[in-house]
């Protein structure tokens, strides 16, 4: 009886706070984040990135107005020796992954959010050639996929304080 309590009590406190979810919007609006249009990345890792985040900003595929555009440069990655054996043959190494990234409203084009990510993994070097390629391929995906999470809840932080700053303005005149 008292765990039930203490479960309604923190259900009452969590609905005071003022907590609105991050991708929420109302039945029939779109959010601002499905208003973000992703231009294209180079190479198959920015196609990669790309869908990635244009999945997190519009899971539904919502096809609205776009207001604002989410330019992303995407460094190669950069390899460097971790562990190095006592016959000069590095048996890890480590990755280093870069995005630059800008949002630009549409209609005045300016630059509202300008940043950057950067992502590390490391993988292991084996004597084999095709088995390294594979982990470092799939070091390479993983961390692209962490840099799109990145960049999507930046966007979103970003376009929920301003969809904040603007209700509270709206609410205060």
């Amino acid at each position: 009886m008292l765990f039930k309590k203490i479960i309604l009590g923190t259900f009452f406190i969590l609905s005071g706070c003022g907590f609105t979810p991050l991708y929420y919007s109302n039945e029939g609006e779109v959010s601002q984040t499905e208003q973000v249009l992703v231009a294209p990345i180079a190479d198959y890792n920015g196609y990669v990135l790309k869908q990635s985040i244009e999945n997190a900003l519009n899971p539904k595929g919502i096809n609205s107005p776009k207001k604002y555009i989410l330019e992303v440069y995407l460094d190669n990655p950069m390899l460097s020796d971790q562990s190095i054996q006592g016959d000069n043959f590095a048996s890890r190494k480590k990755i280093t992954l870069t995005a630059k990234f800008k949002l630009i409203d549409k209609n005045t084009k300016e630059t509202v959010l300008s940043s950057s990510t950067t992502a590390l993994g490391a993988f292991n070097v084996f004597y084999e050639p095709y088995t390294t390629y594979q982990a470092e391929k799939r070091q390479t995906e993983d961390l692209v996929q962490i840099v799109a999470n990145n960049i999507s809840l930046r966007v979103a932080a970003y376009l929920k304080q301003k969809e904040v700053e603007s209700e509270s303005k709206t609410s205060s005149n």
